[in-house]
């Protein structure tokens, strides 16, 4: 029995040195942590959301928390026009990213983490970003080279996007594999996978899921770094490589009328005849790398992770019991699109959503549920075996071994309930939708810019001059969707 206690004390001992190697977020969520910082991002406050940022990244250094806080800083410098700045943060986060794909399967560091998942929660693994978290590192990277004058550099983040898209459906694999291959027998636990998998509130908070999700998109495919790498093969007057982009496009949506026009032309401008149900699609009449105004808008805030809990008490020696897992937070938006008008006043485009983040979250957290409640079932299981344990080595100590295995008793199941918690980390900073347009630039330039409410509505507005200069445009906007926008405008 002494010898049980001290192989229930050692791996103790390596669940809490897992914790303190781990990020920061094992009894508190990432959620809660952020609930300030996303206030002040939400209304437009980028300098104290940054200022918020900022203090917990630099405690979260060298943690598993470490690439989530990196994404949230490179976010917010970008909104506030900190290009430099903002693209030191992201190559950072993609070099955390890079390590965690790089490390050898088991390594002490990762093996530690594991011990402490089963001990404590999910927190204490390493948060090593999801597949479209990766991907849109990339993205808002070519951004940042854009607005800092440096097309050639911003073409190499978006060919590094297409490989990440291309190698992220094997890499999902990899990770079910790994989770799934981990051998741990369930036997004497007084919950089964089943009971799991069928309880109540998982079923119905599965299906909730199960409707925002948009199995088009699968694993890897975000309609917003497509349209932008079109954008750049139609600059480059590539139409080959512009139509591999559009395709794709197409396929998610084929209603998208700029979807639907950009497929055409740019078949037609390499002689290869569009899809059947295209054949009378008209394609642009201007050219596309000199008058084109390409329009990205984003839109509203992206769900977050908040927690859901499980709970139950059993008689001893069991104690507490329970689980937890993400669901999804969504956020309201009271803004309906953007439109541009030209001289006279006459409309000459708006904006229509092509890219919705609710749905690419939603397929995300679908696709990782079976893991996240695998690895739940594996934390109860090695909890209520240790806690088992403990109370029989407790009830070997002479004269005192009831009292004692009481206090284990008592102990295990508030130790339990604390560190019940469902990993919620997440890129929090990223918006609801993106919204798109494109449209012939005015002969004089200038163009009126409306945001458009719910409603209807004008409840903001901007002018801009484009300029006379032949050359692809790239407009970009951004609101939070409480009614004032950011303008951004990108020679391409």
């Amino acid at each position: 029995m002494k010898r049980a206690f001290n192989v229930c004390s050692i791996f103790l001992l390596a669940a809490v040195a897992a914790m303190l190697l781990s990020g920061c977020s094992t009894f508190i969520s990432a959620h809660s942590q952020k609930k300030g910082m996303m206030k002040m991002y939400g209304g437009g406050y980028y300098s104290r959301a940054y200022t918020e940022a900022a203090d917990y990244m630099k405690s979260r250094q060298d943690t598993g928390d470490e690439l989530m806080w990196l994404m949230e800083c490179g976010m917010i410098t970008f909104a506030q026009e900190r290009y430099k700045e903002s693209l030191d943060y992201f190559n950072r986060a993609e070099a955390v990213a890079e390590d965690y794909e790089n490390r050898a399967t088991i390594n002490l560091r990762g093996a530690m983490s594991e011990v402490g998942a089963a001990y404590t929660n999910q927190n204490v693994l390493p948060y090593e970003g999801d597949f479209f978290e990766k991907i849109l590192i990339n993205y808002y990277k070519a951004l940042n080279y854009y607005a800092l004058g440096e097309p050639e550099a911003a073409g190499v983040e978006l060919r590094r996007v297409r490989y990440r898209q291309k190698n992220a459906e094997r890499d999902f694999q990899e990770d079910v594999y790994k989770v799934t291959s981990e051998n741990y027998s369930t036997v004497g636990s007084q919950l089964s996978g089943n009971e799991i998998m069928s309880n109540d509130r998982v079923v119905s908070d599965k299906s909730a899921l199960a409707v925002k999700c948009n199995n088009k998109l699968g694993l890897y495919l975000n309609p917003a770094v497509s349209f932008l790498s079109a954008a750049v093969y139609l600059r480059d007057n590539n139409y080959n490589e512009a139509l591999v982009d559009y395709r794709k496009l197409y396929f998610v949506d084929d209603g998208n009328p700029f979807f639907r026009r950009g497929l055409v032309t740019c078949a037609r401008e390499i002689g290869s005849n569009p899809p059947e149900e295209l054949a009378k699609e008209a394609p642009y009449d201007f050219k596309l790398a000199e008058d084109s105004v390409f329009i990205i808008f984003e839109n509203g805030l992206a769900p977050a992770r908040e927690e859901r809990l499980v709970e139950l008490i059993l008689p001893p020696p069991v104690g507490y019991i329970g689980f937890a897992y993400p669901v999804l937070k969504f956020f309201p938006d009271k803004i309906k699109n953007v439109k541009f008008y030209g001289s006279g006043n006459l409309e000459i485009g708006d904006t229509m959503k092509f890219s919705d983040m609710e749905q690419i979250i939603a397929n995300d957290l679908s696709n990782d549920m079976p893991i996240i409640l695998q690895r739940a079932l594996i934390s109860i299981m090695v909890k209520e075996a240790t806690s088992i344990s403990l109370q029989i080595a407790a009830q070997q100590i002479p004269h005192v071994g009831d009292a004692a295995r009481l206090m284990v008793f008592i102990g295990a199941s508030i130790a339990k309930k604390a560190v019940n918690r469902a990993d919620t980390r997440c890129w929090e900073t990223l918006p609801q939708e993106y919204q798109c347009s494109l449209f012939k630039r005015p002969n004089d330039g200038i163009v009126k810019v409306c945001l458009i409410g719910d409603d209807g509505n004008v409840i903001d507005n901007a002018t801009l001059n484009l300029g006379s200069r032949p050359g692809l445009k790239l407009i970009l906007l951004k609101s939070n969707g409480f009614g004032s926008f950011n303008l951004k405008l990108f020679e391409m």
